[in-house]
């Protein structure tokens, strides 16, 4: 698993040290850092999930695209995730569009939010406006609950 990580360093010609101390601080920020000698296959969807956040978060991306990461997740493990993405993203001021069908997690990580129903954008502004604020039926509708 810390091959895994590392790769993307690897790939950008990354100095060894630089990369053991990068992989090593995102395994850990992430709670996975005890299993960095685990093949994939041994880990939990859960420490899939949080490998494949480390893999991405190592290369300190200006931009961070997630399309529906914790979807496959049970609910606990998948509320963990969000409070621990939620802190980092915080931490790191990692700009992420987060692509999600399930409202509780939009508003969870979100501070900007787009719906889109029909193929079509339906409105984008901030959260509390969106929630507020619904443009038409079809937003009402997907906010309903909040």
């Amino acid at each position: 698993m810390f091959e895994n990580v590392a790769s993307g360093l690897r790939f950008r010609g990354t100095p060894r040290d630089e990369i053991r101390k990068r992989v090593s601080q995102w395994l850990e920020r992430l709670g996975v850092g005890h299993l960095s000698n685990r093949r994939a296959s041994q880990l939990s969807g859960g420490e899939a999930q949080r490998v494949s956040l480390a893999r991405a978060m190592v290369l300190a991306p200006q931009l961070l695209l997630l399309d529906e990461p914790f979807s496959a997740l049970d609910p606990p493990t998948r509320s963990r995730l969000l409070e621990d993405l939620g802190a980092l993203l915080a931490k790191t001021a990692t700009t992420t569009v987060f692509v999600t069908h399930d409202l509780a997690e939009a508003v969870q990580l979100g501070r900007r939010m787009a719906v889109i129903a029909g193929n079509r954008l339906q409105q984008v502004g901030r959260l509390e406006d969106v929630l507020a604020a619904p443009a038409n039926e079809e937003v009402a509708r997907f906010v309903s609950p909040f």
